[in-house]
Order: structure tokens, then C-alpha cells, then sequence
């Protein structure tokens, strides 16, 4: 089994309105899991070692919109 990440987000929006999460992975070195577009993706394996960057915005639907900063994840994988 490889290394894994758990990834969540909260936010609130100020008028009540529901948000939609968007994970965005850019693949810095090595492989990175698929997630981009996953709005929950929780637990995610690394078969293989990379390192990737990965963002969140969360979206409310009439056009606000805020985006999370990058956050630099490097595992080790380890295959299986």
C-alpha cells in the first residue's frame, strides 16, 4: 500500500448560499492521484512517489468564488 493524504476543506459563504469545492493537482515531480474536479476526495492514495502542488476554491454559484493557497505535498508511495 502506498502513503496517503487526507484532503478537506471548509468554508462558509456570507449570504448562506451552498458551495461547490473544486481540487485542482499540477504534478510537480514523480505522480500525483487524479482529484482534480473531485469535490470530497477525503483519503488519497500515492502508489507511486511525487510531489504535487494542490489548490481548493470553493464557488458559490453567483459568482463568488475563493481560492485556497497552494499547498506543496510530497509521499513516498511504495507501491504494493
Amino acid at each position: 500500500a502506498g502513503d496517503f493524504v487526507n484532503f478537506q476543506s471548509t468554508a462558509n459563504d456570507p449570504d448562506g448560499d451552498a458551495l461547490t469545492f473544486t481540487w485542482t493537482v499540477t504534478t510537480v515531480a514523480g505522480a500525483c492521484p487524479a482529484i482534480a474536479g473531485v469535490e470530497d476526495p477525503g483519503a488519497v492514495t500515492f502508489n507511486v512517489a511525487g510531489t504535487c502542488d494542490v489548490k481548493v476554491s470553493a464557488d458559490d454559484s453567483r459568482g463568488g468564488t475563493a481560492t485556497s493557497v497552494t499547498r506543496r505535498i510530497t509521499a513516498g508511495g511504495g507501491g504494493g
